[in-house]
């Protein structure tokens, strides 16, 4: 695999968005309670500011195609020696090609937190580009079929893997800020998915819905798994079937996620559905439950985190720490409070499972999220 790096730009950002800022406007008695029990959630020891360095990654994938892959950097200033890295994939199904924007607040929260954060931009393949990869696959020689197909799907783990092949080639000074023996993968929506997939979930890539016994052309289930990453962060990820994963069944005990022994933090919520209006007939999309069950169908080993939050207003982008969408239905603060949470749930399982912090296994193992956000927050330990 050739891989090369072309500095886009460097600069220092002093001046990020702060994520959930206190506000001095009077809110309700249980946002007044939340707030008094803030105590309670889990804080780093150090707070950072940071640089961002932006660098294109370029790997020769497995039908002999050159892809290029954008990503930032942000490294905290004034940590002493190499920090634990999380690399962060978006979501969507249209691709990105700018990184700095890609799951922004996510990165700056884990980036603040003292972890070097990298942000990966997936971009979409041309028209040629996905022949070339159906072509290679030597299933999909019809243009129907190659456009039905999801290449990001496919091209995520890939290019996660690459990014790591890219980071530990690096020259000095990186070796003395990037501790690659510690790294965590987190993902949201799509990119959970393609986060579990990288933590050992298999998954079929065509057809991603099966549609009758009459299939000849079946891709999967594959295993993308890489060795490398410690840890998991799985931000409103997918359930069975949608798209590609699969649940047990009769005489079939495994599921996708029979194989993920590594820890997993999975987040979700009653807000987190992508089903369209009227909800009571949804028959597409992932509702928050089906969201749920990867978390369930983990190996019960001590090491796997659900954070759900019950409350409807806790729509799919709070789970990138964005509150636009829960503010339409409720008060700024309380949506504020969710991203909170969030992530102070994030720091707390990062901190344990890659710096091993007492604190922070200890705040784990604890019922003191639910204790913060009074119950609204169910937090199931496996």
């Amino acid at each position: 695999m050739f891989i090369s790096g072309v500095a886009v730009f460097d600069y220092l950002e002093k001046n990020e968005t702060n994520l959930a800022k206190d506000s001095t406007e009077s809110f309700s008695s249980f946002e007044q309670n939340a707030y008094a029990m803030k105590n309670k959630l889990y804080t780093p020891k150090n707070q950072f500011q940071f640089m961002i360095v932006s660098r294109t990654v370029s790997y020769t994938d497995e039908s002999g195609q050159t892809r290029d892959i954008n990503i930032a950097i942000r490294t905290p200033i004034g940590a002493d020696g190499p920090q634990p890295v999380v690399i962060w994939m978006h979501g969507g199904t249209e691709g990105s090609t700018t990184p700095v924007s890609s799951l922004k607040n996510l990165n700056v929260m884990t980036a603040k937190a003292g972890y070097v954060s990298v942000s990966i931009a997936h971009p979409v393949r041309s028209l040629m580009e996905q022949e070339g990869l159906c072509n290679y696959l030597q299933v999909l020689n019809d243009p129907v079929d190659c456009e039905a197909f999801q290449h990001l799907a496919w091209d995520r783990p890939h290019d996660l893997s690459a990014v790591i092949d890219y980071l530990e080639q690096l020259p000095t000074p990186w070796d003395t800020m990037l501790d690659l023996d510690n790294i965590a993968v987190g993902g949201h929506s799509n990119g959970a998915g393609a986060a579990l997939v990288i933590a050992g979930a298999q998954r079929v890539y065509y057809p991603l819905v099966p549609s009758g016994p009459d299939i000849t052309t079946i891709i999967g289930p594959e295993d993308f798994s890489d060795p490398r990453p410690k840890v998991f962060l799985a931000f409103s990820s997918h359930g069975p079937l949608k798209p590609g994963f699969f649940d047990s069944g009769f005489n079939q005990p495994e599921s996708s996620w029979s194989n993920i022994s590594r820890p997993v933090l999975t987040a979700t919520g009653d807000g987190d559905s992508s089903c369209a209006s009227p909800i009571k007939v949804c028959l597409t999309g992932e509702t928050p439950y089906t969201r749920k069950i990867s978390h369930q169908r983990m190996p019960d080993n001590g090491n796997k985190f659900l954070f759900y939050i019950n409350d409807s207003s806790a729509a799919h982008n709070i789970f990138i720490l964005n509150t636009e969408k829960c503010e339409t239905v409720s008060p700024v603060d309380k949506c504020n409070l969710f991203v909170d949470w969030l992530s102070s749930s994030s720091v707390a399982f990062l901190d344990a499972f890659l710096r091993g912090e007492p604190k922070a296994e200890q705040w784990l193992k604890s019922d003191r999220i639910e204790q913060a956000s009074q119950n609204i927050v169910e937090w199931d330990r496996r």
